[in-house]
């Protein structure tokens, strides 16, 4: 083998330099073509979002750049992503797209008009108000416009089948494709399949598939159905854009283990017949396709099934024999009753029959009336029967109530005296408003008088009665509305028609009393704070109470000390206030009701209020002695030195450390104490001494960290070290 010579062998050397050179330009071209070059074409919008492995080319580069959220798109761009990774891109006309992981585009654009070819992957198109965008996928090009005035969103998928999906997320759009110029309005709810590689004109590339049906009940959750009787029909309500034939299952048990009601197959939403017992159901819709196969079941909501209740008959009551004198003959005497019934339904009008005789074969009088106190016809004594219904409309008639009897009974007229049956009456409209069932206002009632037509009512704040009221009341009872707080006194006479029948009732006491307020418990209030060594903040606290009648003004105290000795006042004319806690602590609430200046009630019961702040206590900061100081020590003897640092008002107590090297690994002295300053008194080295302080807090992860380390040197004229 033949050795080249020198000159031989350096030009072979410098031709492979040069081929090594060329050929790492071959595959990286940014010297001859920087970025900066790269970028001459037309700018048409930038990146917003970028991660992980996202890059870009430009038409005349090989080399693919890594792109940063500052970056420009440019016409003729190609955009790369990889595995877990997105960009978007805004655009100069507003719209935007959002590129998936795994997925490449090249973008161009006529006319203003952004042209976008999809090689692979996944994106989603924001349009703007008339704004418009091509897209390219294999053979295939088409237009998505946006058609009214809001924003659209689309989602475009290339898939490895050569298919392309299209979803419409938002707003509306339209899908033109540009071979047949066949236009499809893209619905939420269907999917747009293309075919990508179709070449022939006319032919079919477009399916519109819909998406899983859905069924939504217009019948809300929780709905009471109000029935007459069993079997009653009553409606369930819902639509479907996807299914026409349905079943409603309904059913005791969540689970529907246990059906009450399963209808045939159903064209549309109707009404329901079943015969349910009063209480609460789950109901659901199966959506049945055309092979009867149930393909979807919608919610589960529930509805409460109650019925009608005929009124309840108030007046007379039950067998009552109503007792009345007349003048001679007896047989000439008639009278009106009052008759009155209440009921749980709100019923618009009422039908209330008497008769002499309980099947109601004869009907003495009856009528059709919107109230539920009325006069009786004029009667004669004889046994009597009432029975009412109620009418939701003019023609739903609700269930006869239970038919009540009565007798009326007449005898020759004697002037008895008026007897009382309510006499010594305590009354607090406080507790009648616990008790919505019972009447708000306190009843005075008294035995009916024979000869009454009506009865006078005379009240008064003395027992004298110089100064009264008098009222008139038809019945046997009156509601005492114009009442007030502290003791009256009452009195009845029956009137007849034209005069007094009888002489005055024995006096009947009221005495009209309040409860002290109660105020609403506040849970303990608890702050969290990350923030070492910051300060507690004030808060505001809504405090309320429960309304005392007859009270014009409230007096709000608020203390730390349980005792009240110094609290904050407040006076109010509403029962809620709000309320300042300067600090965390236990504070203690109560309030006073008043009218005018007096005091109507004593104190409620003192509410604890808790407020806790929890935060890392900041570390101390030292003050005394100087850092880096020396102390000169006359004698041999304890130096009697204080060390200084800042107080936190929070802390429990502080940790005192000393030590004869800056690491702490030699401890002379370790201390806890309670307030923010030590005297030393004991001996310590003559020596560079390093001293450092923690604050304690009530719990440990609140407790501070070390304080900076500071350092002294004490020193003697012997200027020797010891320890003692």
């Amino acid at each position: 083998m033949t050795r080249l010579s020198k000159t031989e062998n350096t030009f072979f050397w410098t031709c492979a330099a040069i081929f090594c050179v060329f050929a790492y330009f071959l595959y990286d071209d940014s010297l001859f073509f920087s970025q900066k070059n790269q970028n001459q074409n037309q700018n048409i919008g930038s990146f917003n979002i970028s991660t992980n492995d996202v890059r870009r080319k430009s038409d005349d580069s090989f080399l693919w750049v890594p792109v940063s959220t500052t970056d420009k798109v440019y016409l003729r761009d190609s955009i790369f992503t990889g595995n877990a990774s997105r960009a978007t891109l805004n655009f100069d006309d507003g719209s935007t797209i959002e590129i998936k992981e795994n997925s490449m585009i090249t973008l161009n654009m006529n006319q203003g008009q952004i042209q976008l070819d999809l090689r692979y992957g996944d994106l989603i198109t924001a349009l703007k108000e008339k704004s418009q965008i091509e897209v390219t996928a294999g053979t295939q090009k088409f237009d998505l416009k946006q058609q009214n005035a809001g924003p659209s969103r689309v989602q475009i998928q290339k898939l490895r089948t050569k298919r392309m999906k299209i979803k419409l997320l938002e707003g509306d759009a339209q899908f033109t494709n540009k071979r047949n110029n066949e236009k499809v309005s893209l619905i939420k709810e269907n999917q747009l399949t293309v075919n990508t590689s179709i070449l022939e004109k006319n032919s079919s590339e477009i399916i519109q598939t819909p998406l899983k049906p859905v069924i939504r009940l217009i019948t809300e959750d929780k709905t009471p159905i109000l029935l007459f009787k069993k079997g009653e029909i009553f409606p369930l309500r819902w639509d479907s854009k996807d299914l026409t034939s349905f079943r409603i299952e309904i059913s005791s048990k969540s689970d529907f283990s246990k059906k009450e009601y399963s209808s045939e197959a159903l064209i549309s939403p109707h009404d329901v017949k079943v015969e349910l017992g009063m209480g609460w159901y789950f109901w659901r819709v199966i959506g049945i396709d055309d092979s009867e196969t149930d393909v979807i079941k919608s919610e589960v909501r529930r509805l409460f099934v109650s019925y009608v209740e005929g009124p309840k008959i108030t007046s007379p009551t039950p067998n009552a024999n109503l007792l009345f004198e007349s003048r001679p003959p007896v047989e000439s005497f008639s009278t009106d009753i009052n008759l009155s019934w209440i009921s749980k339904q709100a019923f618009l009008s009422f039908e209330w029959q008497i008769s002499d005789t309980s099947d109601f074969k004869k009907i003495i009088a009856f009528d059709r009336v919107t109230q539920n106190t009325i006069k009786s016809p004029q009667l004669k004594a004889g046994n009597y029967f009432l029975r009412v219904r109620g009418f939701l409309d003019e023609d739903k008639a609700g269930p006869w109530s239970h038919s009540q009897s009565w007798k009326i009974s007449v005898s020759e007229k004697k002037y008895l005296p008026l007897e009382l049956i309510t006499k010594n009456i305590k009354f607090n409209p406080m507790q009648a408003q616990r008790q919505p069932s019972s009447l708000q206002n306190p009843v005075l009632s008294w035995k009916k008088h024979p000869n009454a037509k009506s009865y006078l009512i005379e009240t008064s704040k003395t027992r004298d009665f110089k100064q009264k009221a008098v009222f008139e009341s038809p019945s046997t009872q009156w509601n005492w509305s114009k009442y007030n707080l502290g003791t009256h006194f009452f009195r009845v006479f029956a009137k007849g028609t034209t005069d007094i029948e009888s002489p005055s009732s024995e006096i009947g006491t009221l005495k009209v009393d309040v409860s002290n307020p109660e105020l609403t418990p506040i849970p303990k209030i608890v702050k969290e704070s990350e923030i070492i060594g910051s300060i507690p903040p004030k808060i505001e606290v809504p405090m309320a109470w429960t309304p005392i009648p007859f009270a014009n003004k409230y007096l709000f105290e608020f203390d730390k000390d349980s005792s009240f000795k110094k609290p904050v006042q407040r006076q109010i004319t509403s029962n809620s206030e709000t309320i300042e806690l300067p600090e965390p602590g236990k504070y203690h609430a109560r309030v006073i009701a008043y009218q005018n200046n007096q005091p109507i009630t004593g104190y409620s019961k003192v509410e604890l209020i808790e407020y806790e702040y929890h935060a890392q206590l900041a570390p101390p900061k030292l003050q005394e002695p100087g850092n880096s100081v020396n102390i000169f020590l006359q004698k041999d003897i304890e130096p009697l030195i204080w060390l200084v640092w800042t107080a936190d008002p929070r802390s429990i107590g502080y940790e005192l450390e000393i030590s004869a090297n800056p690491e702490f690994s030699k401890i002379v002295m370790r201390k806890k104490v309670n307030e923010s300053r030590f005297l030393i008194t004991t001996r310590i080295p003559l020596a560079t001494i390093y001293w450092r302080v923690k604050a304690l807090a009530p719990k440990n992860d609140a407790t501070s960290n070390w304080s900076e380390t500071w350092v002294f040197t004490l020193m003697s004229k012997t200027n020797e070290n010891f320890f003692q």
